[in-house]
């Protein structure tokens, strides 16, 4: 079991499985699912395309490489971790604690957050607003790069920033526009998947800490929809619920890992929110925002 845990959960996360309740730890690592794990047991632990070899798992140097793509594309890599991999991750939904349930005040996306009256309108004006999210990403984590002195990242900030935004303006609106297109589609592309993945109807929020056990918790904050086309574009994270459970596992193999979750999360009652197309999660999401607003 304990060689099981090393393999396939992150460093960040081991303290949190120590802390959940036995008898859930123990539902999850069935008989079915360790013997599903040994049967299908990856090549590559992080993904890591591009490689002709398996990956080792302490090899950071290599890890660090391809993490450092993200400062190509105007991110940080240091952020990302910090954020996204470990309080995302790791505090799922739970407002204050997750920088994703952070609506700046503009979108209210968790039942704790404070409500204003036009939050009425955010299940239209939130869809709108996707492309932007680039921008907040350009500006807002340049500030934080320079507080929290990720010099390096602030840098390939500004460099992004210059070369695709500053450099291309030559006076005419209709160029600015042309080089921010592609820029604003990946925004919109990424936020809107982001948005999917953990804000539809009957999802579990939290605030301060989650008294549930780690596993509860991932499974009832995150959904799945069922797509082989963005399966295969998105890498397999359209399978959020096995993703949060299992981040080091390989992303080739969440369906088929899902279908053991899924046995397992319904013998124990939890429950496990998986839906047929992209387009019914989009429903539901729509329609999260709606009652978040009314």
């Amino acid at each position: 079991m304990t060689n099981v845990l090393n393999l396939f959960l992150s460093k960040n996360l081991k303290k949190y499985w120590k802390n959940c309740n036995k008898n859930n730890f123990d539902d999850l690592l069935t008989n079915s699912m360790k013997k599903y794990i040994r049967k299908i047991k990856p090549r590559y632990i992080i993904h890591c395309a591009g490689l002709s070899r398996p990956m080792d798992l302490h090899d950071k140097d290599i890890n660090k490489i391809f993490g450092l793509s993200q400062n190509l594309i105007g991110g940080s890599r240091n952020l990302w971790i910090v954020q996204h991999m470990v309080k995302h991750h790791i505090h799922t939904n739970i407002l204050g604690k997750d920088p994703d349930t952070d609506g700046m005040g503009i979108v209210r996306i968790n039942k704790y957050s404070n409500k204003y009256y036009f939050h009425k309108l955010q299940w239209i004006y939130t869809l709108i607003g996707l492309p932007l999210f680039s921008y907040q990403i350009l500006i807002v984590e340049l500030y934080e790069c320079l507080c929290k002195r990720y010099f390096f990242d602030f840098i390939t900030k500004i460099i992004f920033i210059y070369l695709n935004i500053v450099k291309p303006y030559n006076g005419s609106i209709v160029r600015i526009i042309e080089a921010q297109l592609s820029i604003m589609f990946t925004g919109a592309y990424l936020s809107f998947f982001f948005i999917l993945s953990h804000n539809f109807t009957d999802v579990n929020n939290d605030k301060i800490q989650s008294s549930l056990s780690f596993m509860k918790h991932q499974i009832i904050s995150s959904c799945n929809f069922d797509s082989p086309v963005f399966t295969y574009l998105n890498g397999g994270l359209n399978y959020q619920i096995e993703h949060h459970l299992f981040p080091r596992y390989h992303h080739s193999k969440y369906k088929e890992l899902s279908v053991v979750v899924k046995q397992t999360a319904h013998k124990y009652n939890y429950r496990y929110t998986q839906f047929e197309s992209l387009y019914s999660n989009f429903k539901s999401t729509i329609l999260h925002l709606y009652f978040l607003g009314k």
